[in-house]
């Protein structure tokens, strides 16, 4: 569910740590990071260029800056990406740990969008919502509304989610926000204790 400017500002200074999560570009594609608390919020998303991983990396980092110290969990998604987690191991100030690098496969896919979807039938404070305001919530909820779910598996066992199989289609900010929300809940910490 969209919040409101009011909202938006509650959560953004909510005293807990941030979940990360990372879908990196393919050609077609847009490299989205996602931040989200562990109360299913999402707090924003951040949308790269199409040029080098490694500059998408330095522009990640400078836009994160102001969470650094919020940010406890990092999915990134390493299905072809694995030197590019790798290198933000290597190369970074992100808590990454051997839970980050996260493979896309039609199991995995299945748990992740699962979680996402147990948040977005939730009618209490543990339901979803994201900044309405957000440049980016607009593409975001064109995205979510044209993904297609359908069940795969020798007895129909696993969600598949994904985008359409036409020109322009893509789920990159729902796949990343999924990654954060994962993220975000399977944080090694708790609330900010000051």
């Amino acid at each position: 569910m969209g919040r409101n400017e009011e909202e938006n500002k509650r959560i953004a200074e909510m005293d807990c740590y941030l979940g990360l999560g990372l879908d990196w570009a393919r050609i077609s594609d847009e490299t989205i990071a996602s931040l989200a608390t562990p109360e299913n919020d999402v707090v924003g998303w951040f949308k790269y260029p199409h040029v080098n991983h490694q500059e998408q990396i330095e522009l990640l980092l400078k836009d994160l800056e102001p969470y650094k110290d919020r940010i406890s969990s990092v999915r990134s998604d390493a299905t072809g990406a694995d030197m590019i987690t790798e290198y933000l191991e290597l190369n970074s100030w992100l808590p990454m740990d051997k839970n980050s690098a996260f493979k896309f496969s039609l199991q995995s896919k299945a748990n992740l969008y699962s979680e996402f979807e147990e948040s977005l039938h939730r009618e209490d404070e543990l339901g979803f919502s994201y900044p309405a305001d957000h440049p980016l919530a607009e593409q975001f909820e064109e995205q979510m509304t044209g993904l297609i779910r359908e069940y795969k598996g020798t007895n129909g066992e696993y969600l598949s989610v994904h985008h359409p199989d036409e020109a322009g289609a893509k789920d990159d900010i729902p796949d990343s926000t999924a990654l954060a929300l994962s993220a975000s809940k399977n944080s090694t910490y708790g609330d900010i204790i000051f």
